[in-house]
């Protein structure tokens, strides 16, 4: 939970250092035992396929024929699967936990929860509506720390709420990143953040696209302003000229090879919104040629102004 304080008690969170709070030993025994939370089970298999295939082998159970029998029905569709990763796997582990009682590991699955679920998230700035959201589904992910498929159920439940816990630890990151770098090295960093984090995230894309969109767009590099765009032309395609008048007003200093290339490289991997891009580059173009309007004029001024000045001169030498 990454706060051991009050472990067992969600309210412990509230609670911290604060010496005008008196603590009552006299039943800590009842109150520990009342509240006492099962250990998440920790995993010893790269996937869960290896989990299964170790935990169903037949030879696990020889002296009970019949569980033998049932262990190596399983163990044969195990070894019959292709994918590895599909959902067919989930199918049948739930098969073996209910045959033959075994128990799956649940540790990445409860830090994950846990993490996303942690009432200490909303206390500052104090949101009481999410904290009280938090504590309940913090209770419920401890109650179930030993049970895989419990946890998945409470994961689907909780799906909305995670994904604005993850907003919330994006803003807090953000903030985080600016404390400790300069301006250079914070835009890097909460860009390269965001590639391999944010907009990674499918789920987390789908719900809050716009306010990831809004979010970011000032504190990112161009090629991660270009990446956004072009997930959010395809999670908000409705909103394709909302993004890109937007990207129009931050993105384009001037017609630099950077830029253009980065553009290019979009092109060639979202062809369907070609044109979007297109109208970048176009404004790239005529964002230069008014600056190189803008150079020539002034160069013009500042010779026009030594020009006469050298003529004033000569017509009134002093």
């Amino acid at each position: 939970m990454g706060n051991t304080e009050g472990a067992n008690n969600p309210w412990g969170y509230f609670g911290g250092n604060n010496a005008n709070i008196d603590t009552n030993f006299e039943n800590m025994d009842d109150l520990e035992s009342k509240t006492k939370y099962p250990s998440p089970i920790k995993s010893q298999y790269t996937t869960l396929y290896d989990e299964l295939l170790a935990k169903c082998d037949f030879t696990n159970f020889s002296g009970d024929e019949e569980m033998a029998t049932k262990a190596n029905k399983i163990y044969g569709q195990l070894r019959k699967i292709q994918d590895k990763n599909s959902t067919e796997l989930i199918s049948i582990r739930n098969e073996a936990i209910r045959e033959l009682g075994i128990t799956i590991s649940t540790e990445k699955k409860y830090d994950y929860l846990a993490k996303h679920c942690n009432p200490v998230l909303f206390k500052n700035p104090y949101n009481e509506e999410l904290v009280n959201k938090a504590i309940h589904f913090e209770s419920r992910i401890r109650q179930h720390a030993d049970d895989i498929i419990e946890l998945e159920h409470i994961e689907n439940d909780a799906q909305a709420f995670i994904q604005d816990v993850k907003l919330v630890l994006l803003r807090n990151k953000m903030q985080e990143i600016k404390r400790y770098n300069t301006q250079v090295g914070y835009f890097n960093k909460l860009s390269d953040y965001v590639l391999k984090n944010v907009l990674k995230d499918e789920m987390l894309k789908k719900c809050h696209i716009r306010d990831i969109f809004d979010l970011l767009l000032f504190h990112v590099n161009y090629y991660t302003k270009i990446k956004m765009l072009t997930e959010a032309f395809r999670y908000d395609p409705a909103e394709k000229d909302y993004y890109i008048k937007k990207v129009m007003e931050v993105i384009i200093p001037n017609d630099n090879k950077y830029v253009m290339l980065v553009l290019t490289k979009a092109i060639e991997s979202d062809s369907v919104n070609e044109q979007y891009y297109n109208m970048l580059i176009q404004k790239a173009r005529d964002k230069k040629t008014a600056n190189n309007k803008t150079k020539w004029t002034i160069f013009l001024v500042i010779i026009g102004t030594i020009l006469f000045a050298i003529i004033g001169l000569c017509i009134f030498p002093h």
